[in-house]
Formats: C-alpha cells, structure tokens, sequence
C-alpha cells in the first residue's frame, strides 16, 4: 500500500539507522544459556559478549542484505524517479530552446543538443524503471528489515514480534 505523502525528501541521501536498542540488547542477552554465570572485574559479564558476537552477526548479515536490496520503499523510489523525470524533462526542453545569444557565450565543445539528446535517453530509462517498481516484491523501510535480518540470523523468531521502533 501507497503512503498519502512518500518519505522522499528530495537530494537527501537517506537517514542513518539508528543503532540496536537497548530493548532488543536485554532481549538477546536473556537467551545466553548459563543464568548463573557471575560478572567477571576485569572482563565484564559473558553474557554481554554474547550479546556483542550475535549483533556483530546481525550487522554483517544486514550490510549483506543492504547491498543486494533497495533501501527506499516502493514510494520513495516513485516520488524520486518522478522527481528526477521532471527535472530531466524540463533541462531537457531548455537545452533544446536554448537562445542564440546564450549559446554564443558557451565554450566551443559544449553542445546543448548533445546533452538535451542524452537527457532524452535518460527520460526513457526513468519511465521504464518507473515500470519495473510495480514488478518487485514488498520493499521494507531500513530500520524494519534490520530487525527481520537481526532477528532471522539470530534465529530468535519471537524477537520478531518485539516493537523495534521503542527504544
């Protein structure tokens, strides 16, 4: 389903993710199988190294997913693509209608119908990657497919269902 106002927010680049929650921290550290084990001075608690070695694999398993998946949603990915087919469309007009007057003063290997003739390639590109997004499956915000990537490796389903927006 198609959010009223997509999330994408022009040129910015994306919002980091935050970093795990203190919620899923306690969570995980609740499955570290000796409960009678003692805090140790100089090294800390075992628990929270297996803490830090199950996220460490969560991480590694969500840069993984990340370089293979988009990171927008299906309307992030519209709202840029109609963005950029609208600016591309309109410096496309202007370089064909470009004035004599301006075209006098550029640098003698500029050519704007050159340019205007590679925006209109990238034109067509646009509308057919437009196209593509319907084809694709579900796409998940960042911080929800960190949380199913996080909580499938750990192989920890019911972490699933904790509120991973709290915390």
């Amino acid at each position: 389903m198609t959010t009223a106002k997509p999330r994408y927010a022009g040129d910015e680049a994306g919002v980091t993710p935050d970093n795990f929650s203190d919620n899923l921290r306690k969570a995980i550290r609740n499955f570290y199988p000796d409960k009678n084990a003692c805090a140790d001075p100089s090294f800390g608690h075992p628990a929270d190294e297996f803490v830090a070695e199950v996220l460490e694999e969560a991480w590694w398993a969500k840069s993984q997913l990340h370089d293979r998946l988009p990171e927008g949603t299906k309307a992030q990915l519209r709202a840029e693509l109609t963005d950029l087919l609208k600016n591309a469309g309109k410096l496309e007009f202007k370089l064909r209608n470009i004035s004599p007057d301006v075209a006098r003063l550029l640098d003698i290997n500029s050519d704007p119908i050159e340019c205007a003739d590679t925006l209109a390639h990238l034109v067509t590109s646009l509308k057919q990657a437009g196209n593509t997004i319907d084809k694709w499956p579900q796409l998940y915000r960042r911080n929800e497919m960190e949380h199913l990537v996080c909580c499938g490796r750990a192989n920890i389903d019911h972490l699933c269902r904790l509120n991973f927006d709290q915390g």
